[in-house]
């Protein structure tokens, strides 16, 4: 015996084919988008993240920032707030640096210098000049808003004598701002598709 569907029930099996089918598109696209935020708040902190980096990848296309952030995920980095709290002490120690006397210094040069070893002194009340306290003072205070972008760009602008002593705190730094730009270009590409999706379907 041939049985014949009619028109009707074809049309709403295809319906209810479209809407599952729509279902798990929304529901690919949401868990993307929380496995970012996941991401995200696991990044903040200083510890490696390569759990929710893994997590993410199966769940979105590969880019360039999911390669990137596979090896940063290995190591992390300090927080913000961390790096703010370590900045001052790591500005004492440039500011020493800067002032270490040249082969033809005198006696009283050496001497102050040998004193600025032990007790570091170096103006924090001005941000105005070129001086290296003036700059010094400039990033400390961006990096304590929060804004270590900016002090990483200030300190660029130090003489090279200041390099070895903010060395460690500016490779802390840049890999901090790298993960954060790249943790949001990919939260960017989760909650845009998880967007693009649900309107889709209105």
């Amino acid at each position: 015996r041939v049985l014949f569907r009619s028109p009707d029930l074809a049309g709403i099996e295809a319906r209810v084919a479209a809407l599952e089918t729509d279902q798990g598109d929304i529901a690919a696209a949401a868990a993307a988008a929380v496995a970012a935020s996941t991401l995200s708040s696991a990044a903040d902190g200083a510890e490696p993240f390569n759990a929710e980096v893994a997590a993410l990848e199966r769940l979105l296309p590969p880019s360039a920032d999911l390669r990137a952030l596979e090896r940063l995920a290995a190591v992390g980095a300090p927080s913000r707030a961390a790096l703010q709290a370590g900045f001052a002490d790591q500005a004492s120690r440039a500011a020493i640096a800067l002032r270490q006397p040249g082969a033809d210094a005198g006696l009283a040069a050496r001497i102050g210098y040998a004193l600025s070893s032990i007790i570091s002194i170096r103006r924090v009340d001005t941000t105005t000049g070129a001086g290296p306290d003036a700059t010094l003072a400039r990033a400390e205070k961006q990096a304590a808003e929060g804004d270590i972008e900016a002090a990483l760009k200030t300190l660029a602008t130090l003489p090279p004598g200041a390099a070895p002593a903010l060395a460690d705190w500016r490779a802390q730094a840049e890999r901090r701002v790298e993960i954060d730009r790249r943790v949001a270009a990919v939260r960017e590409t989760a909650l845009a598709d998880l967007t693009r999706v649900a309107r889709s379907r209105l």
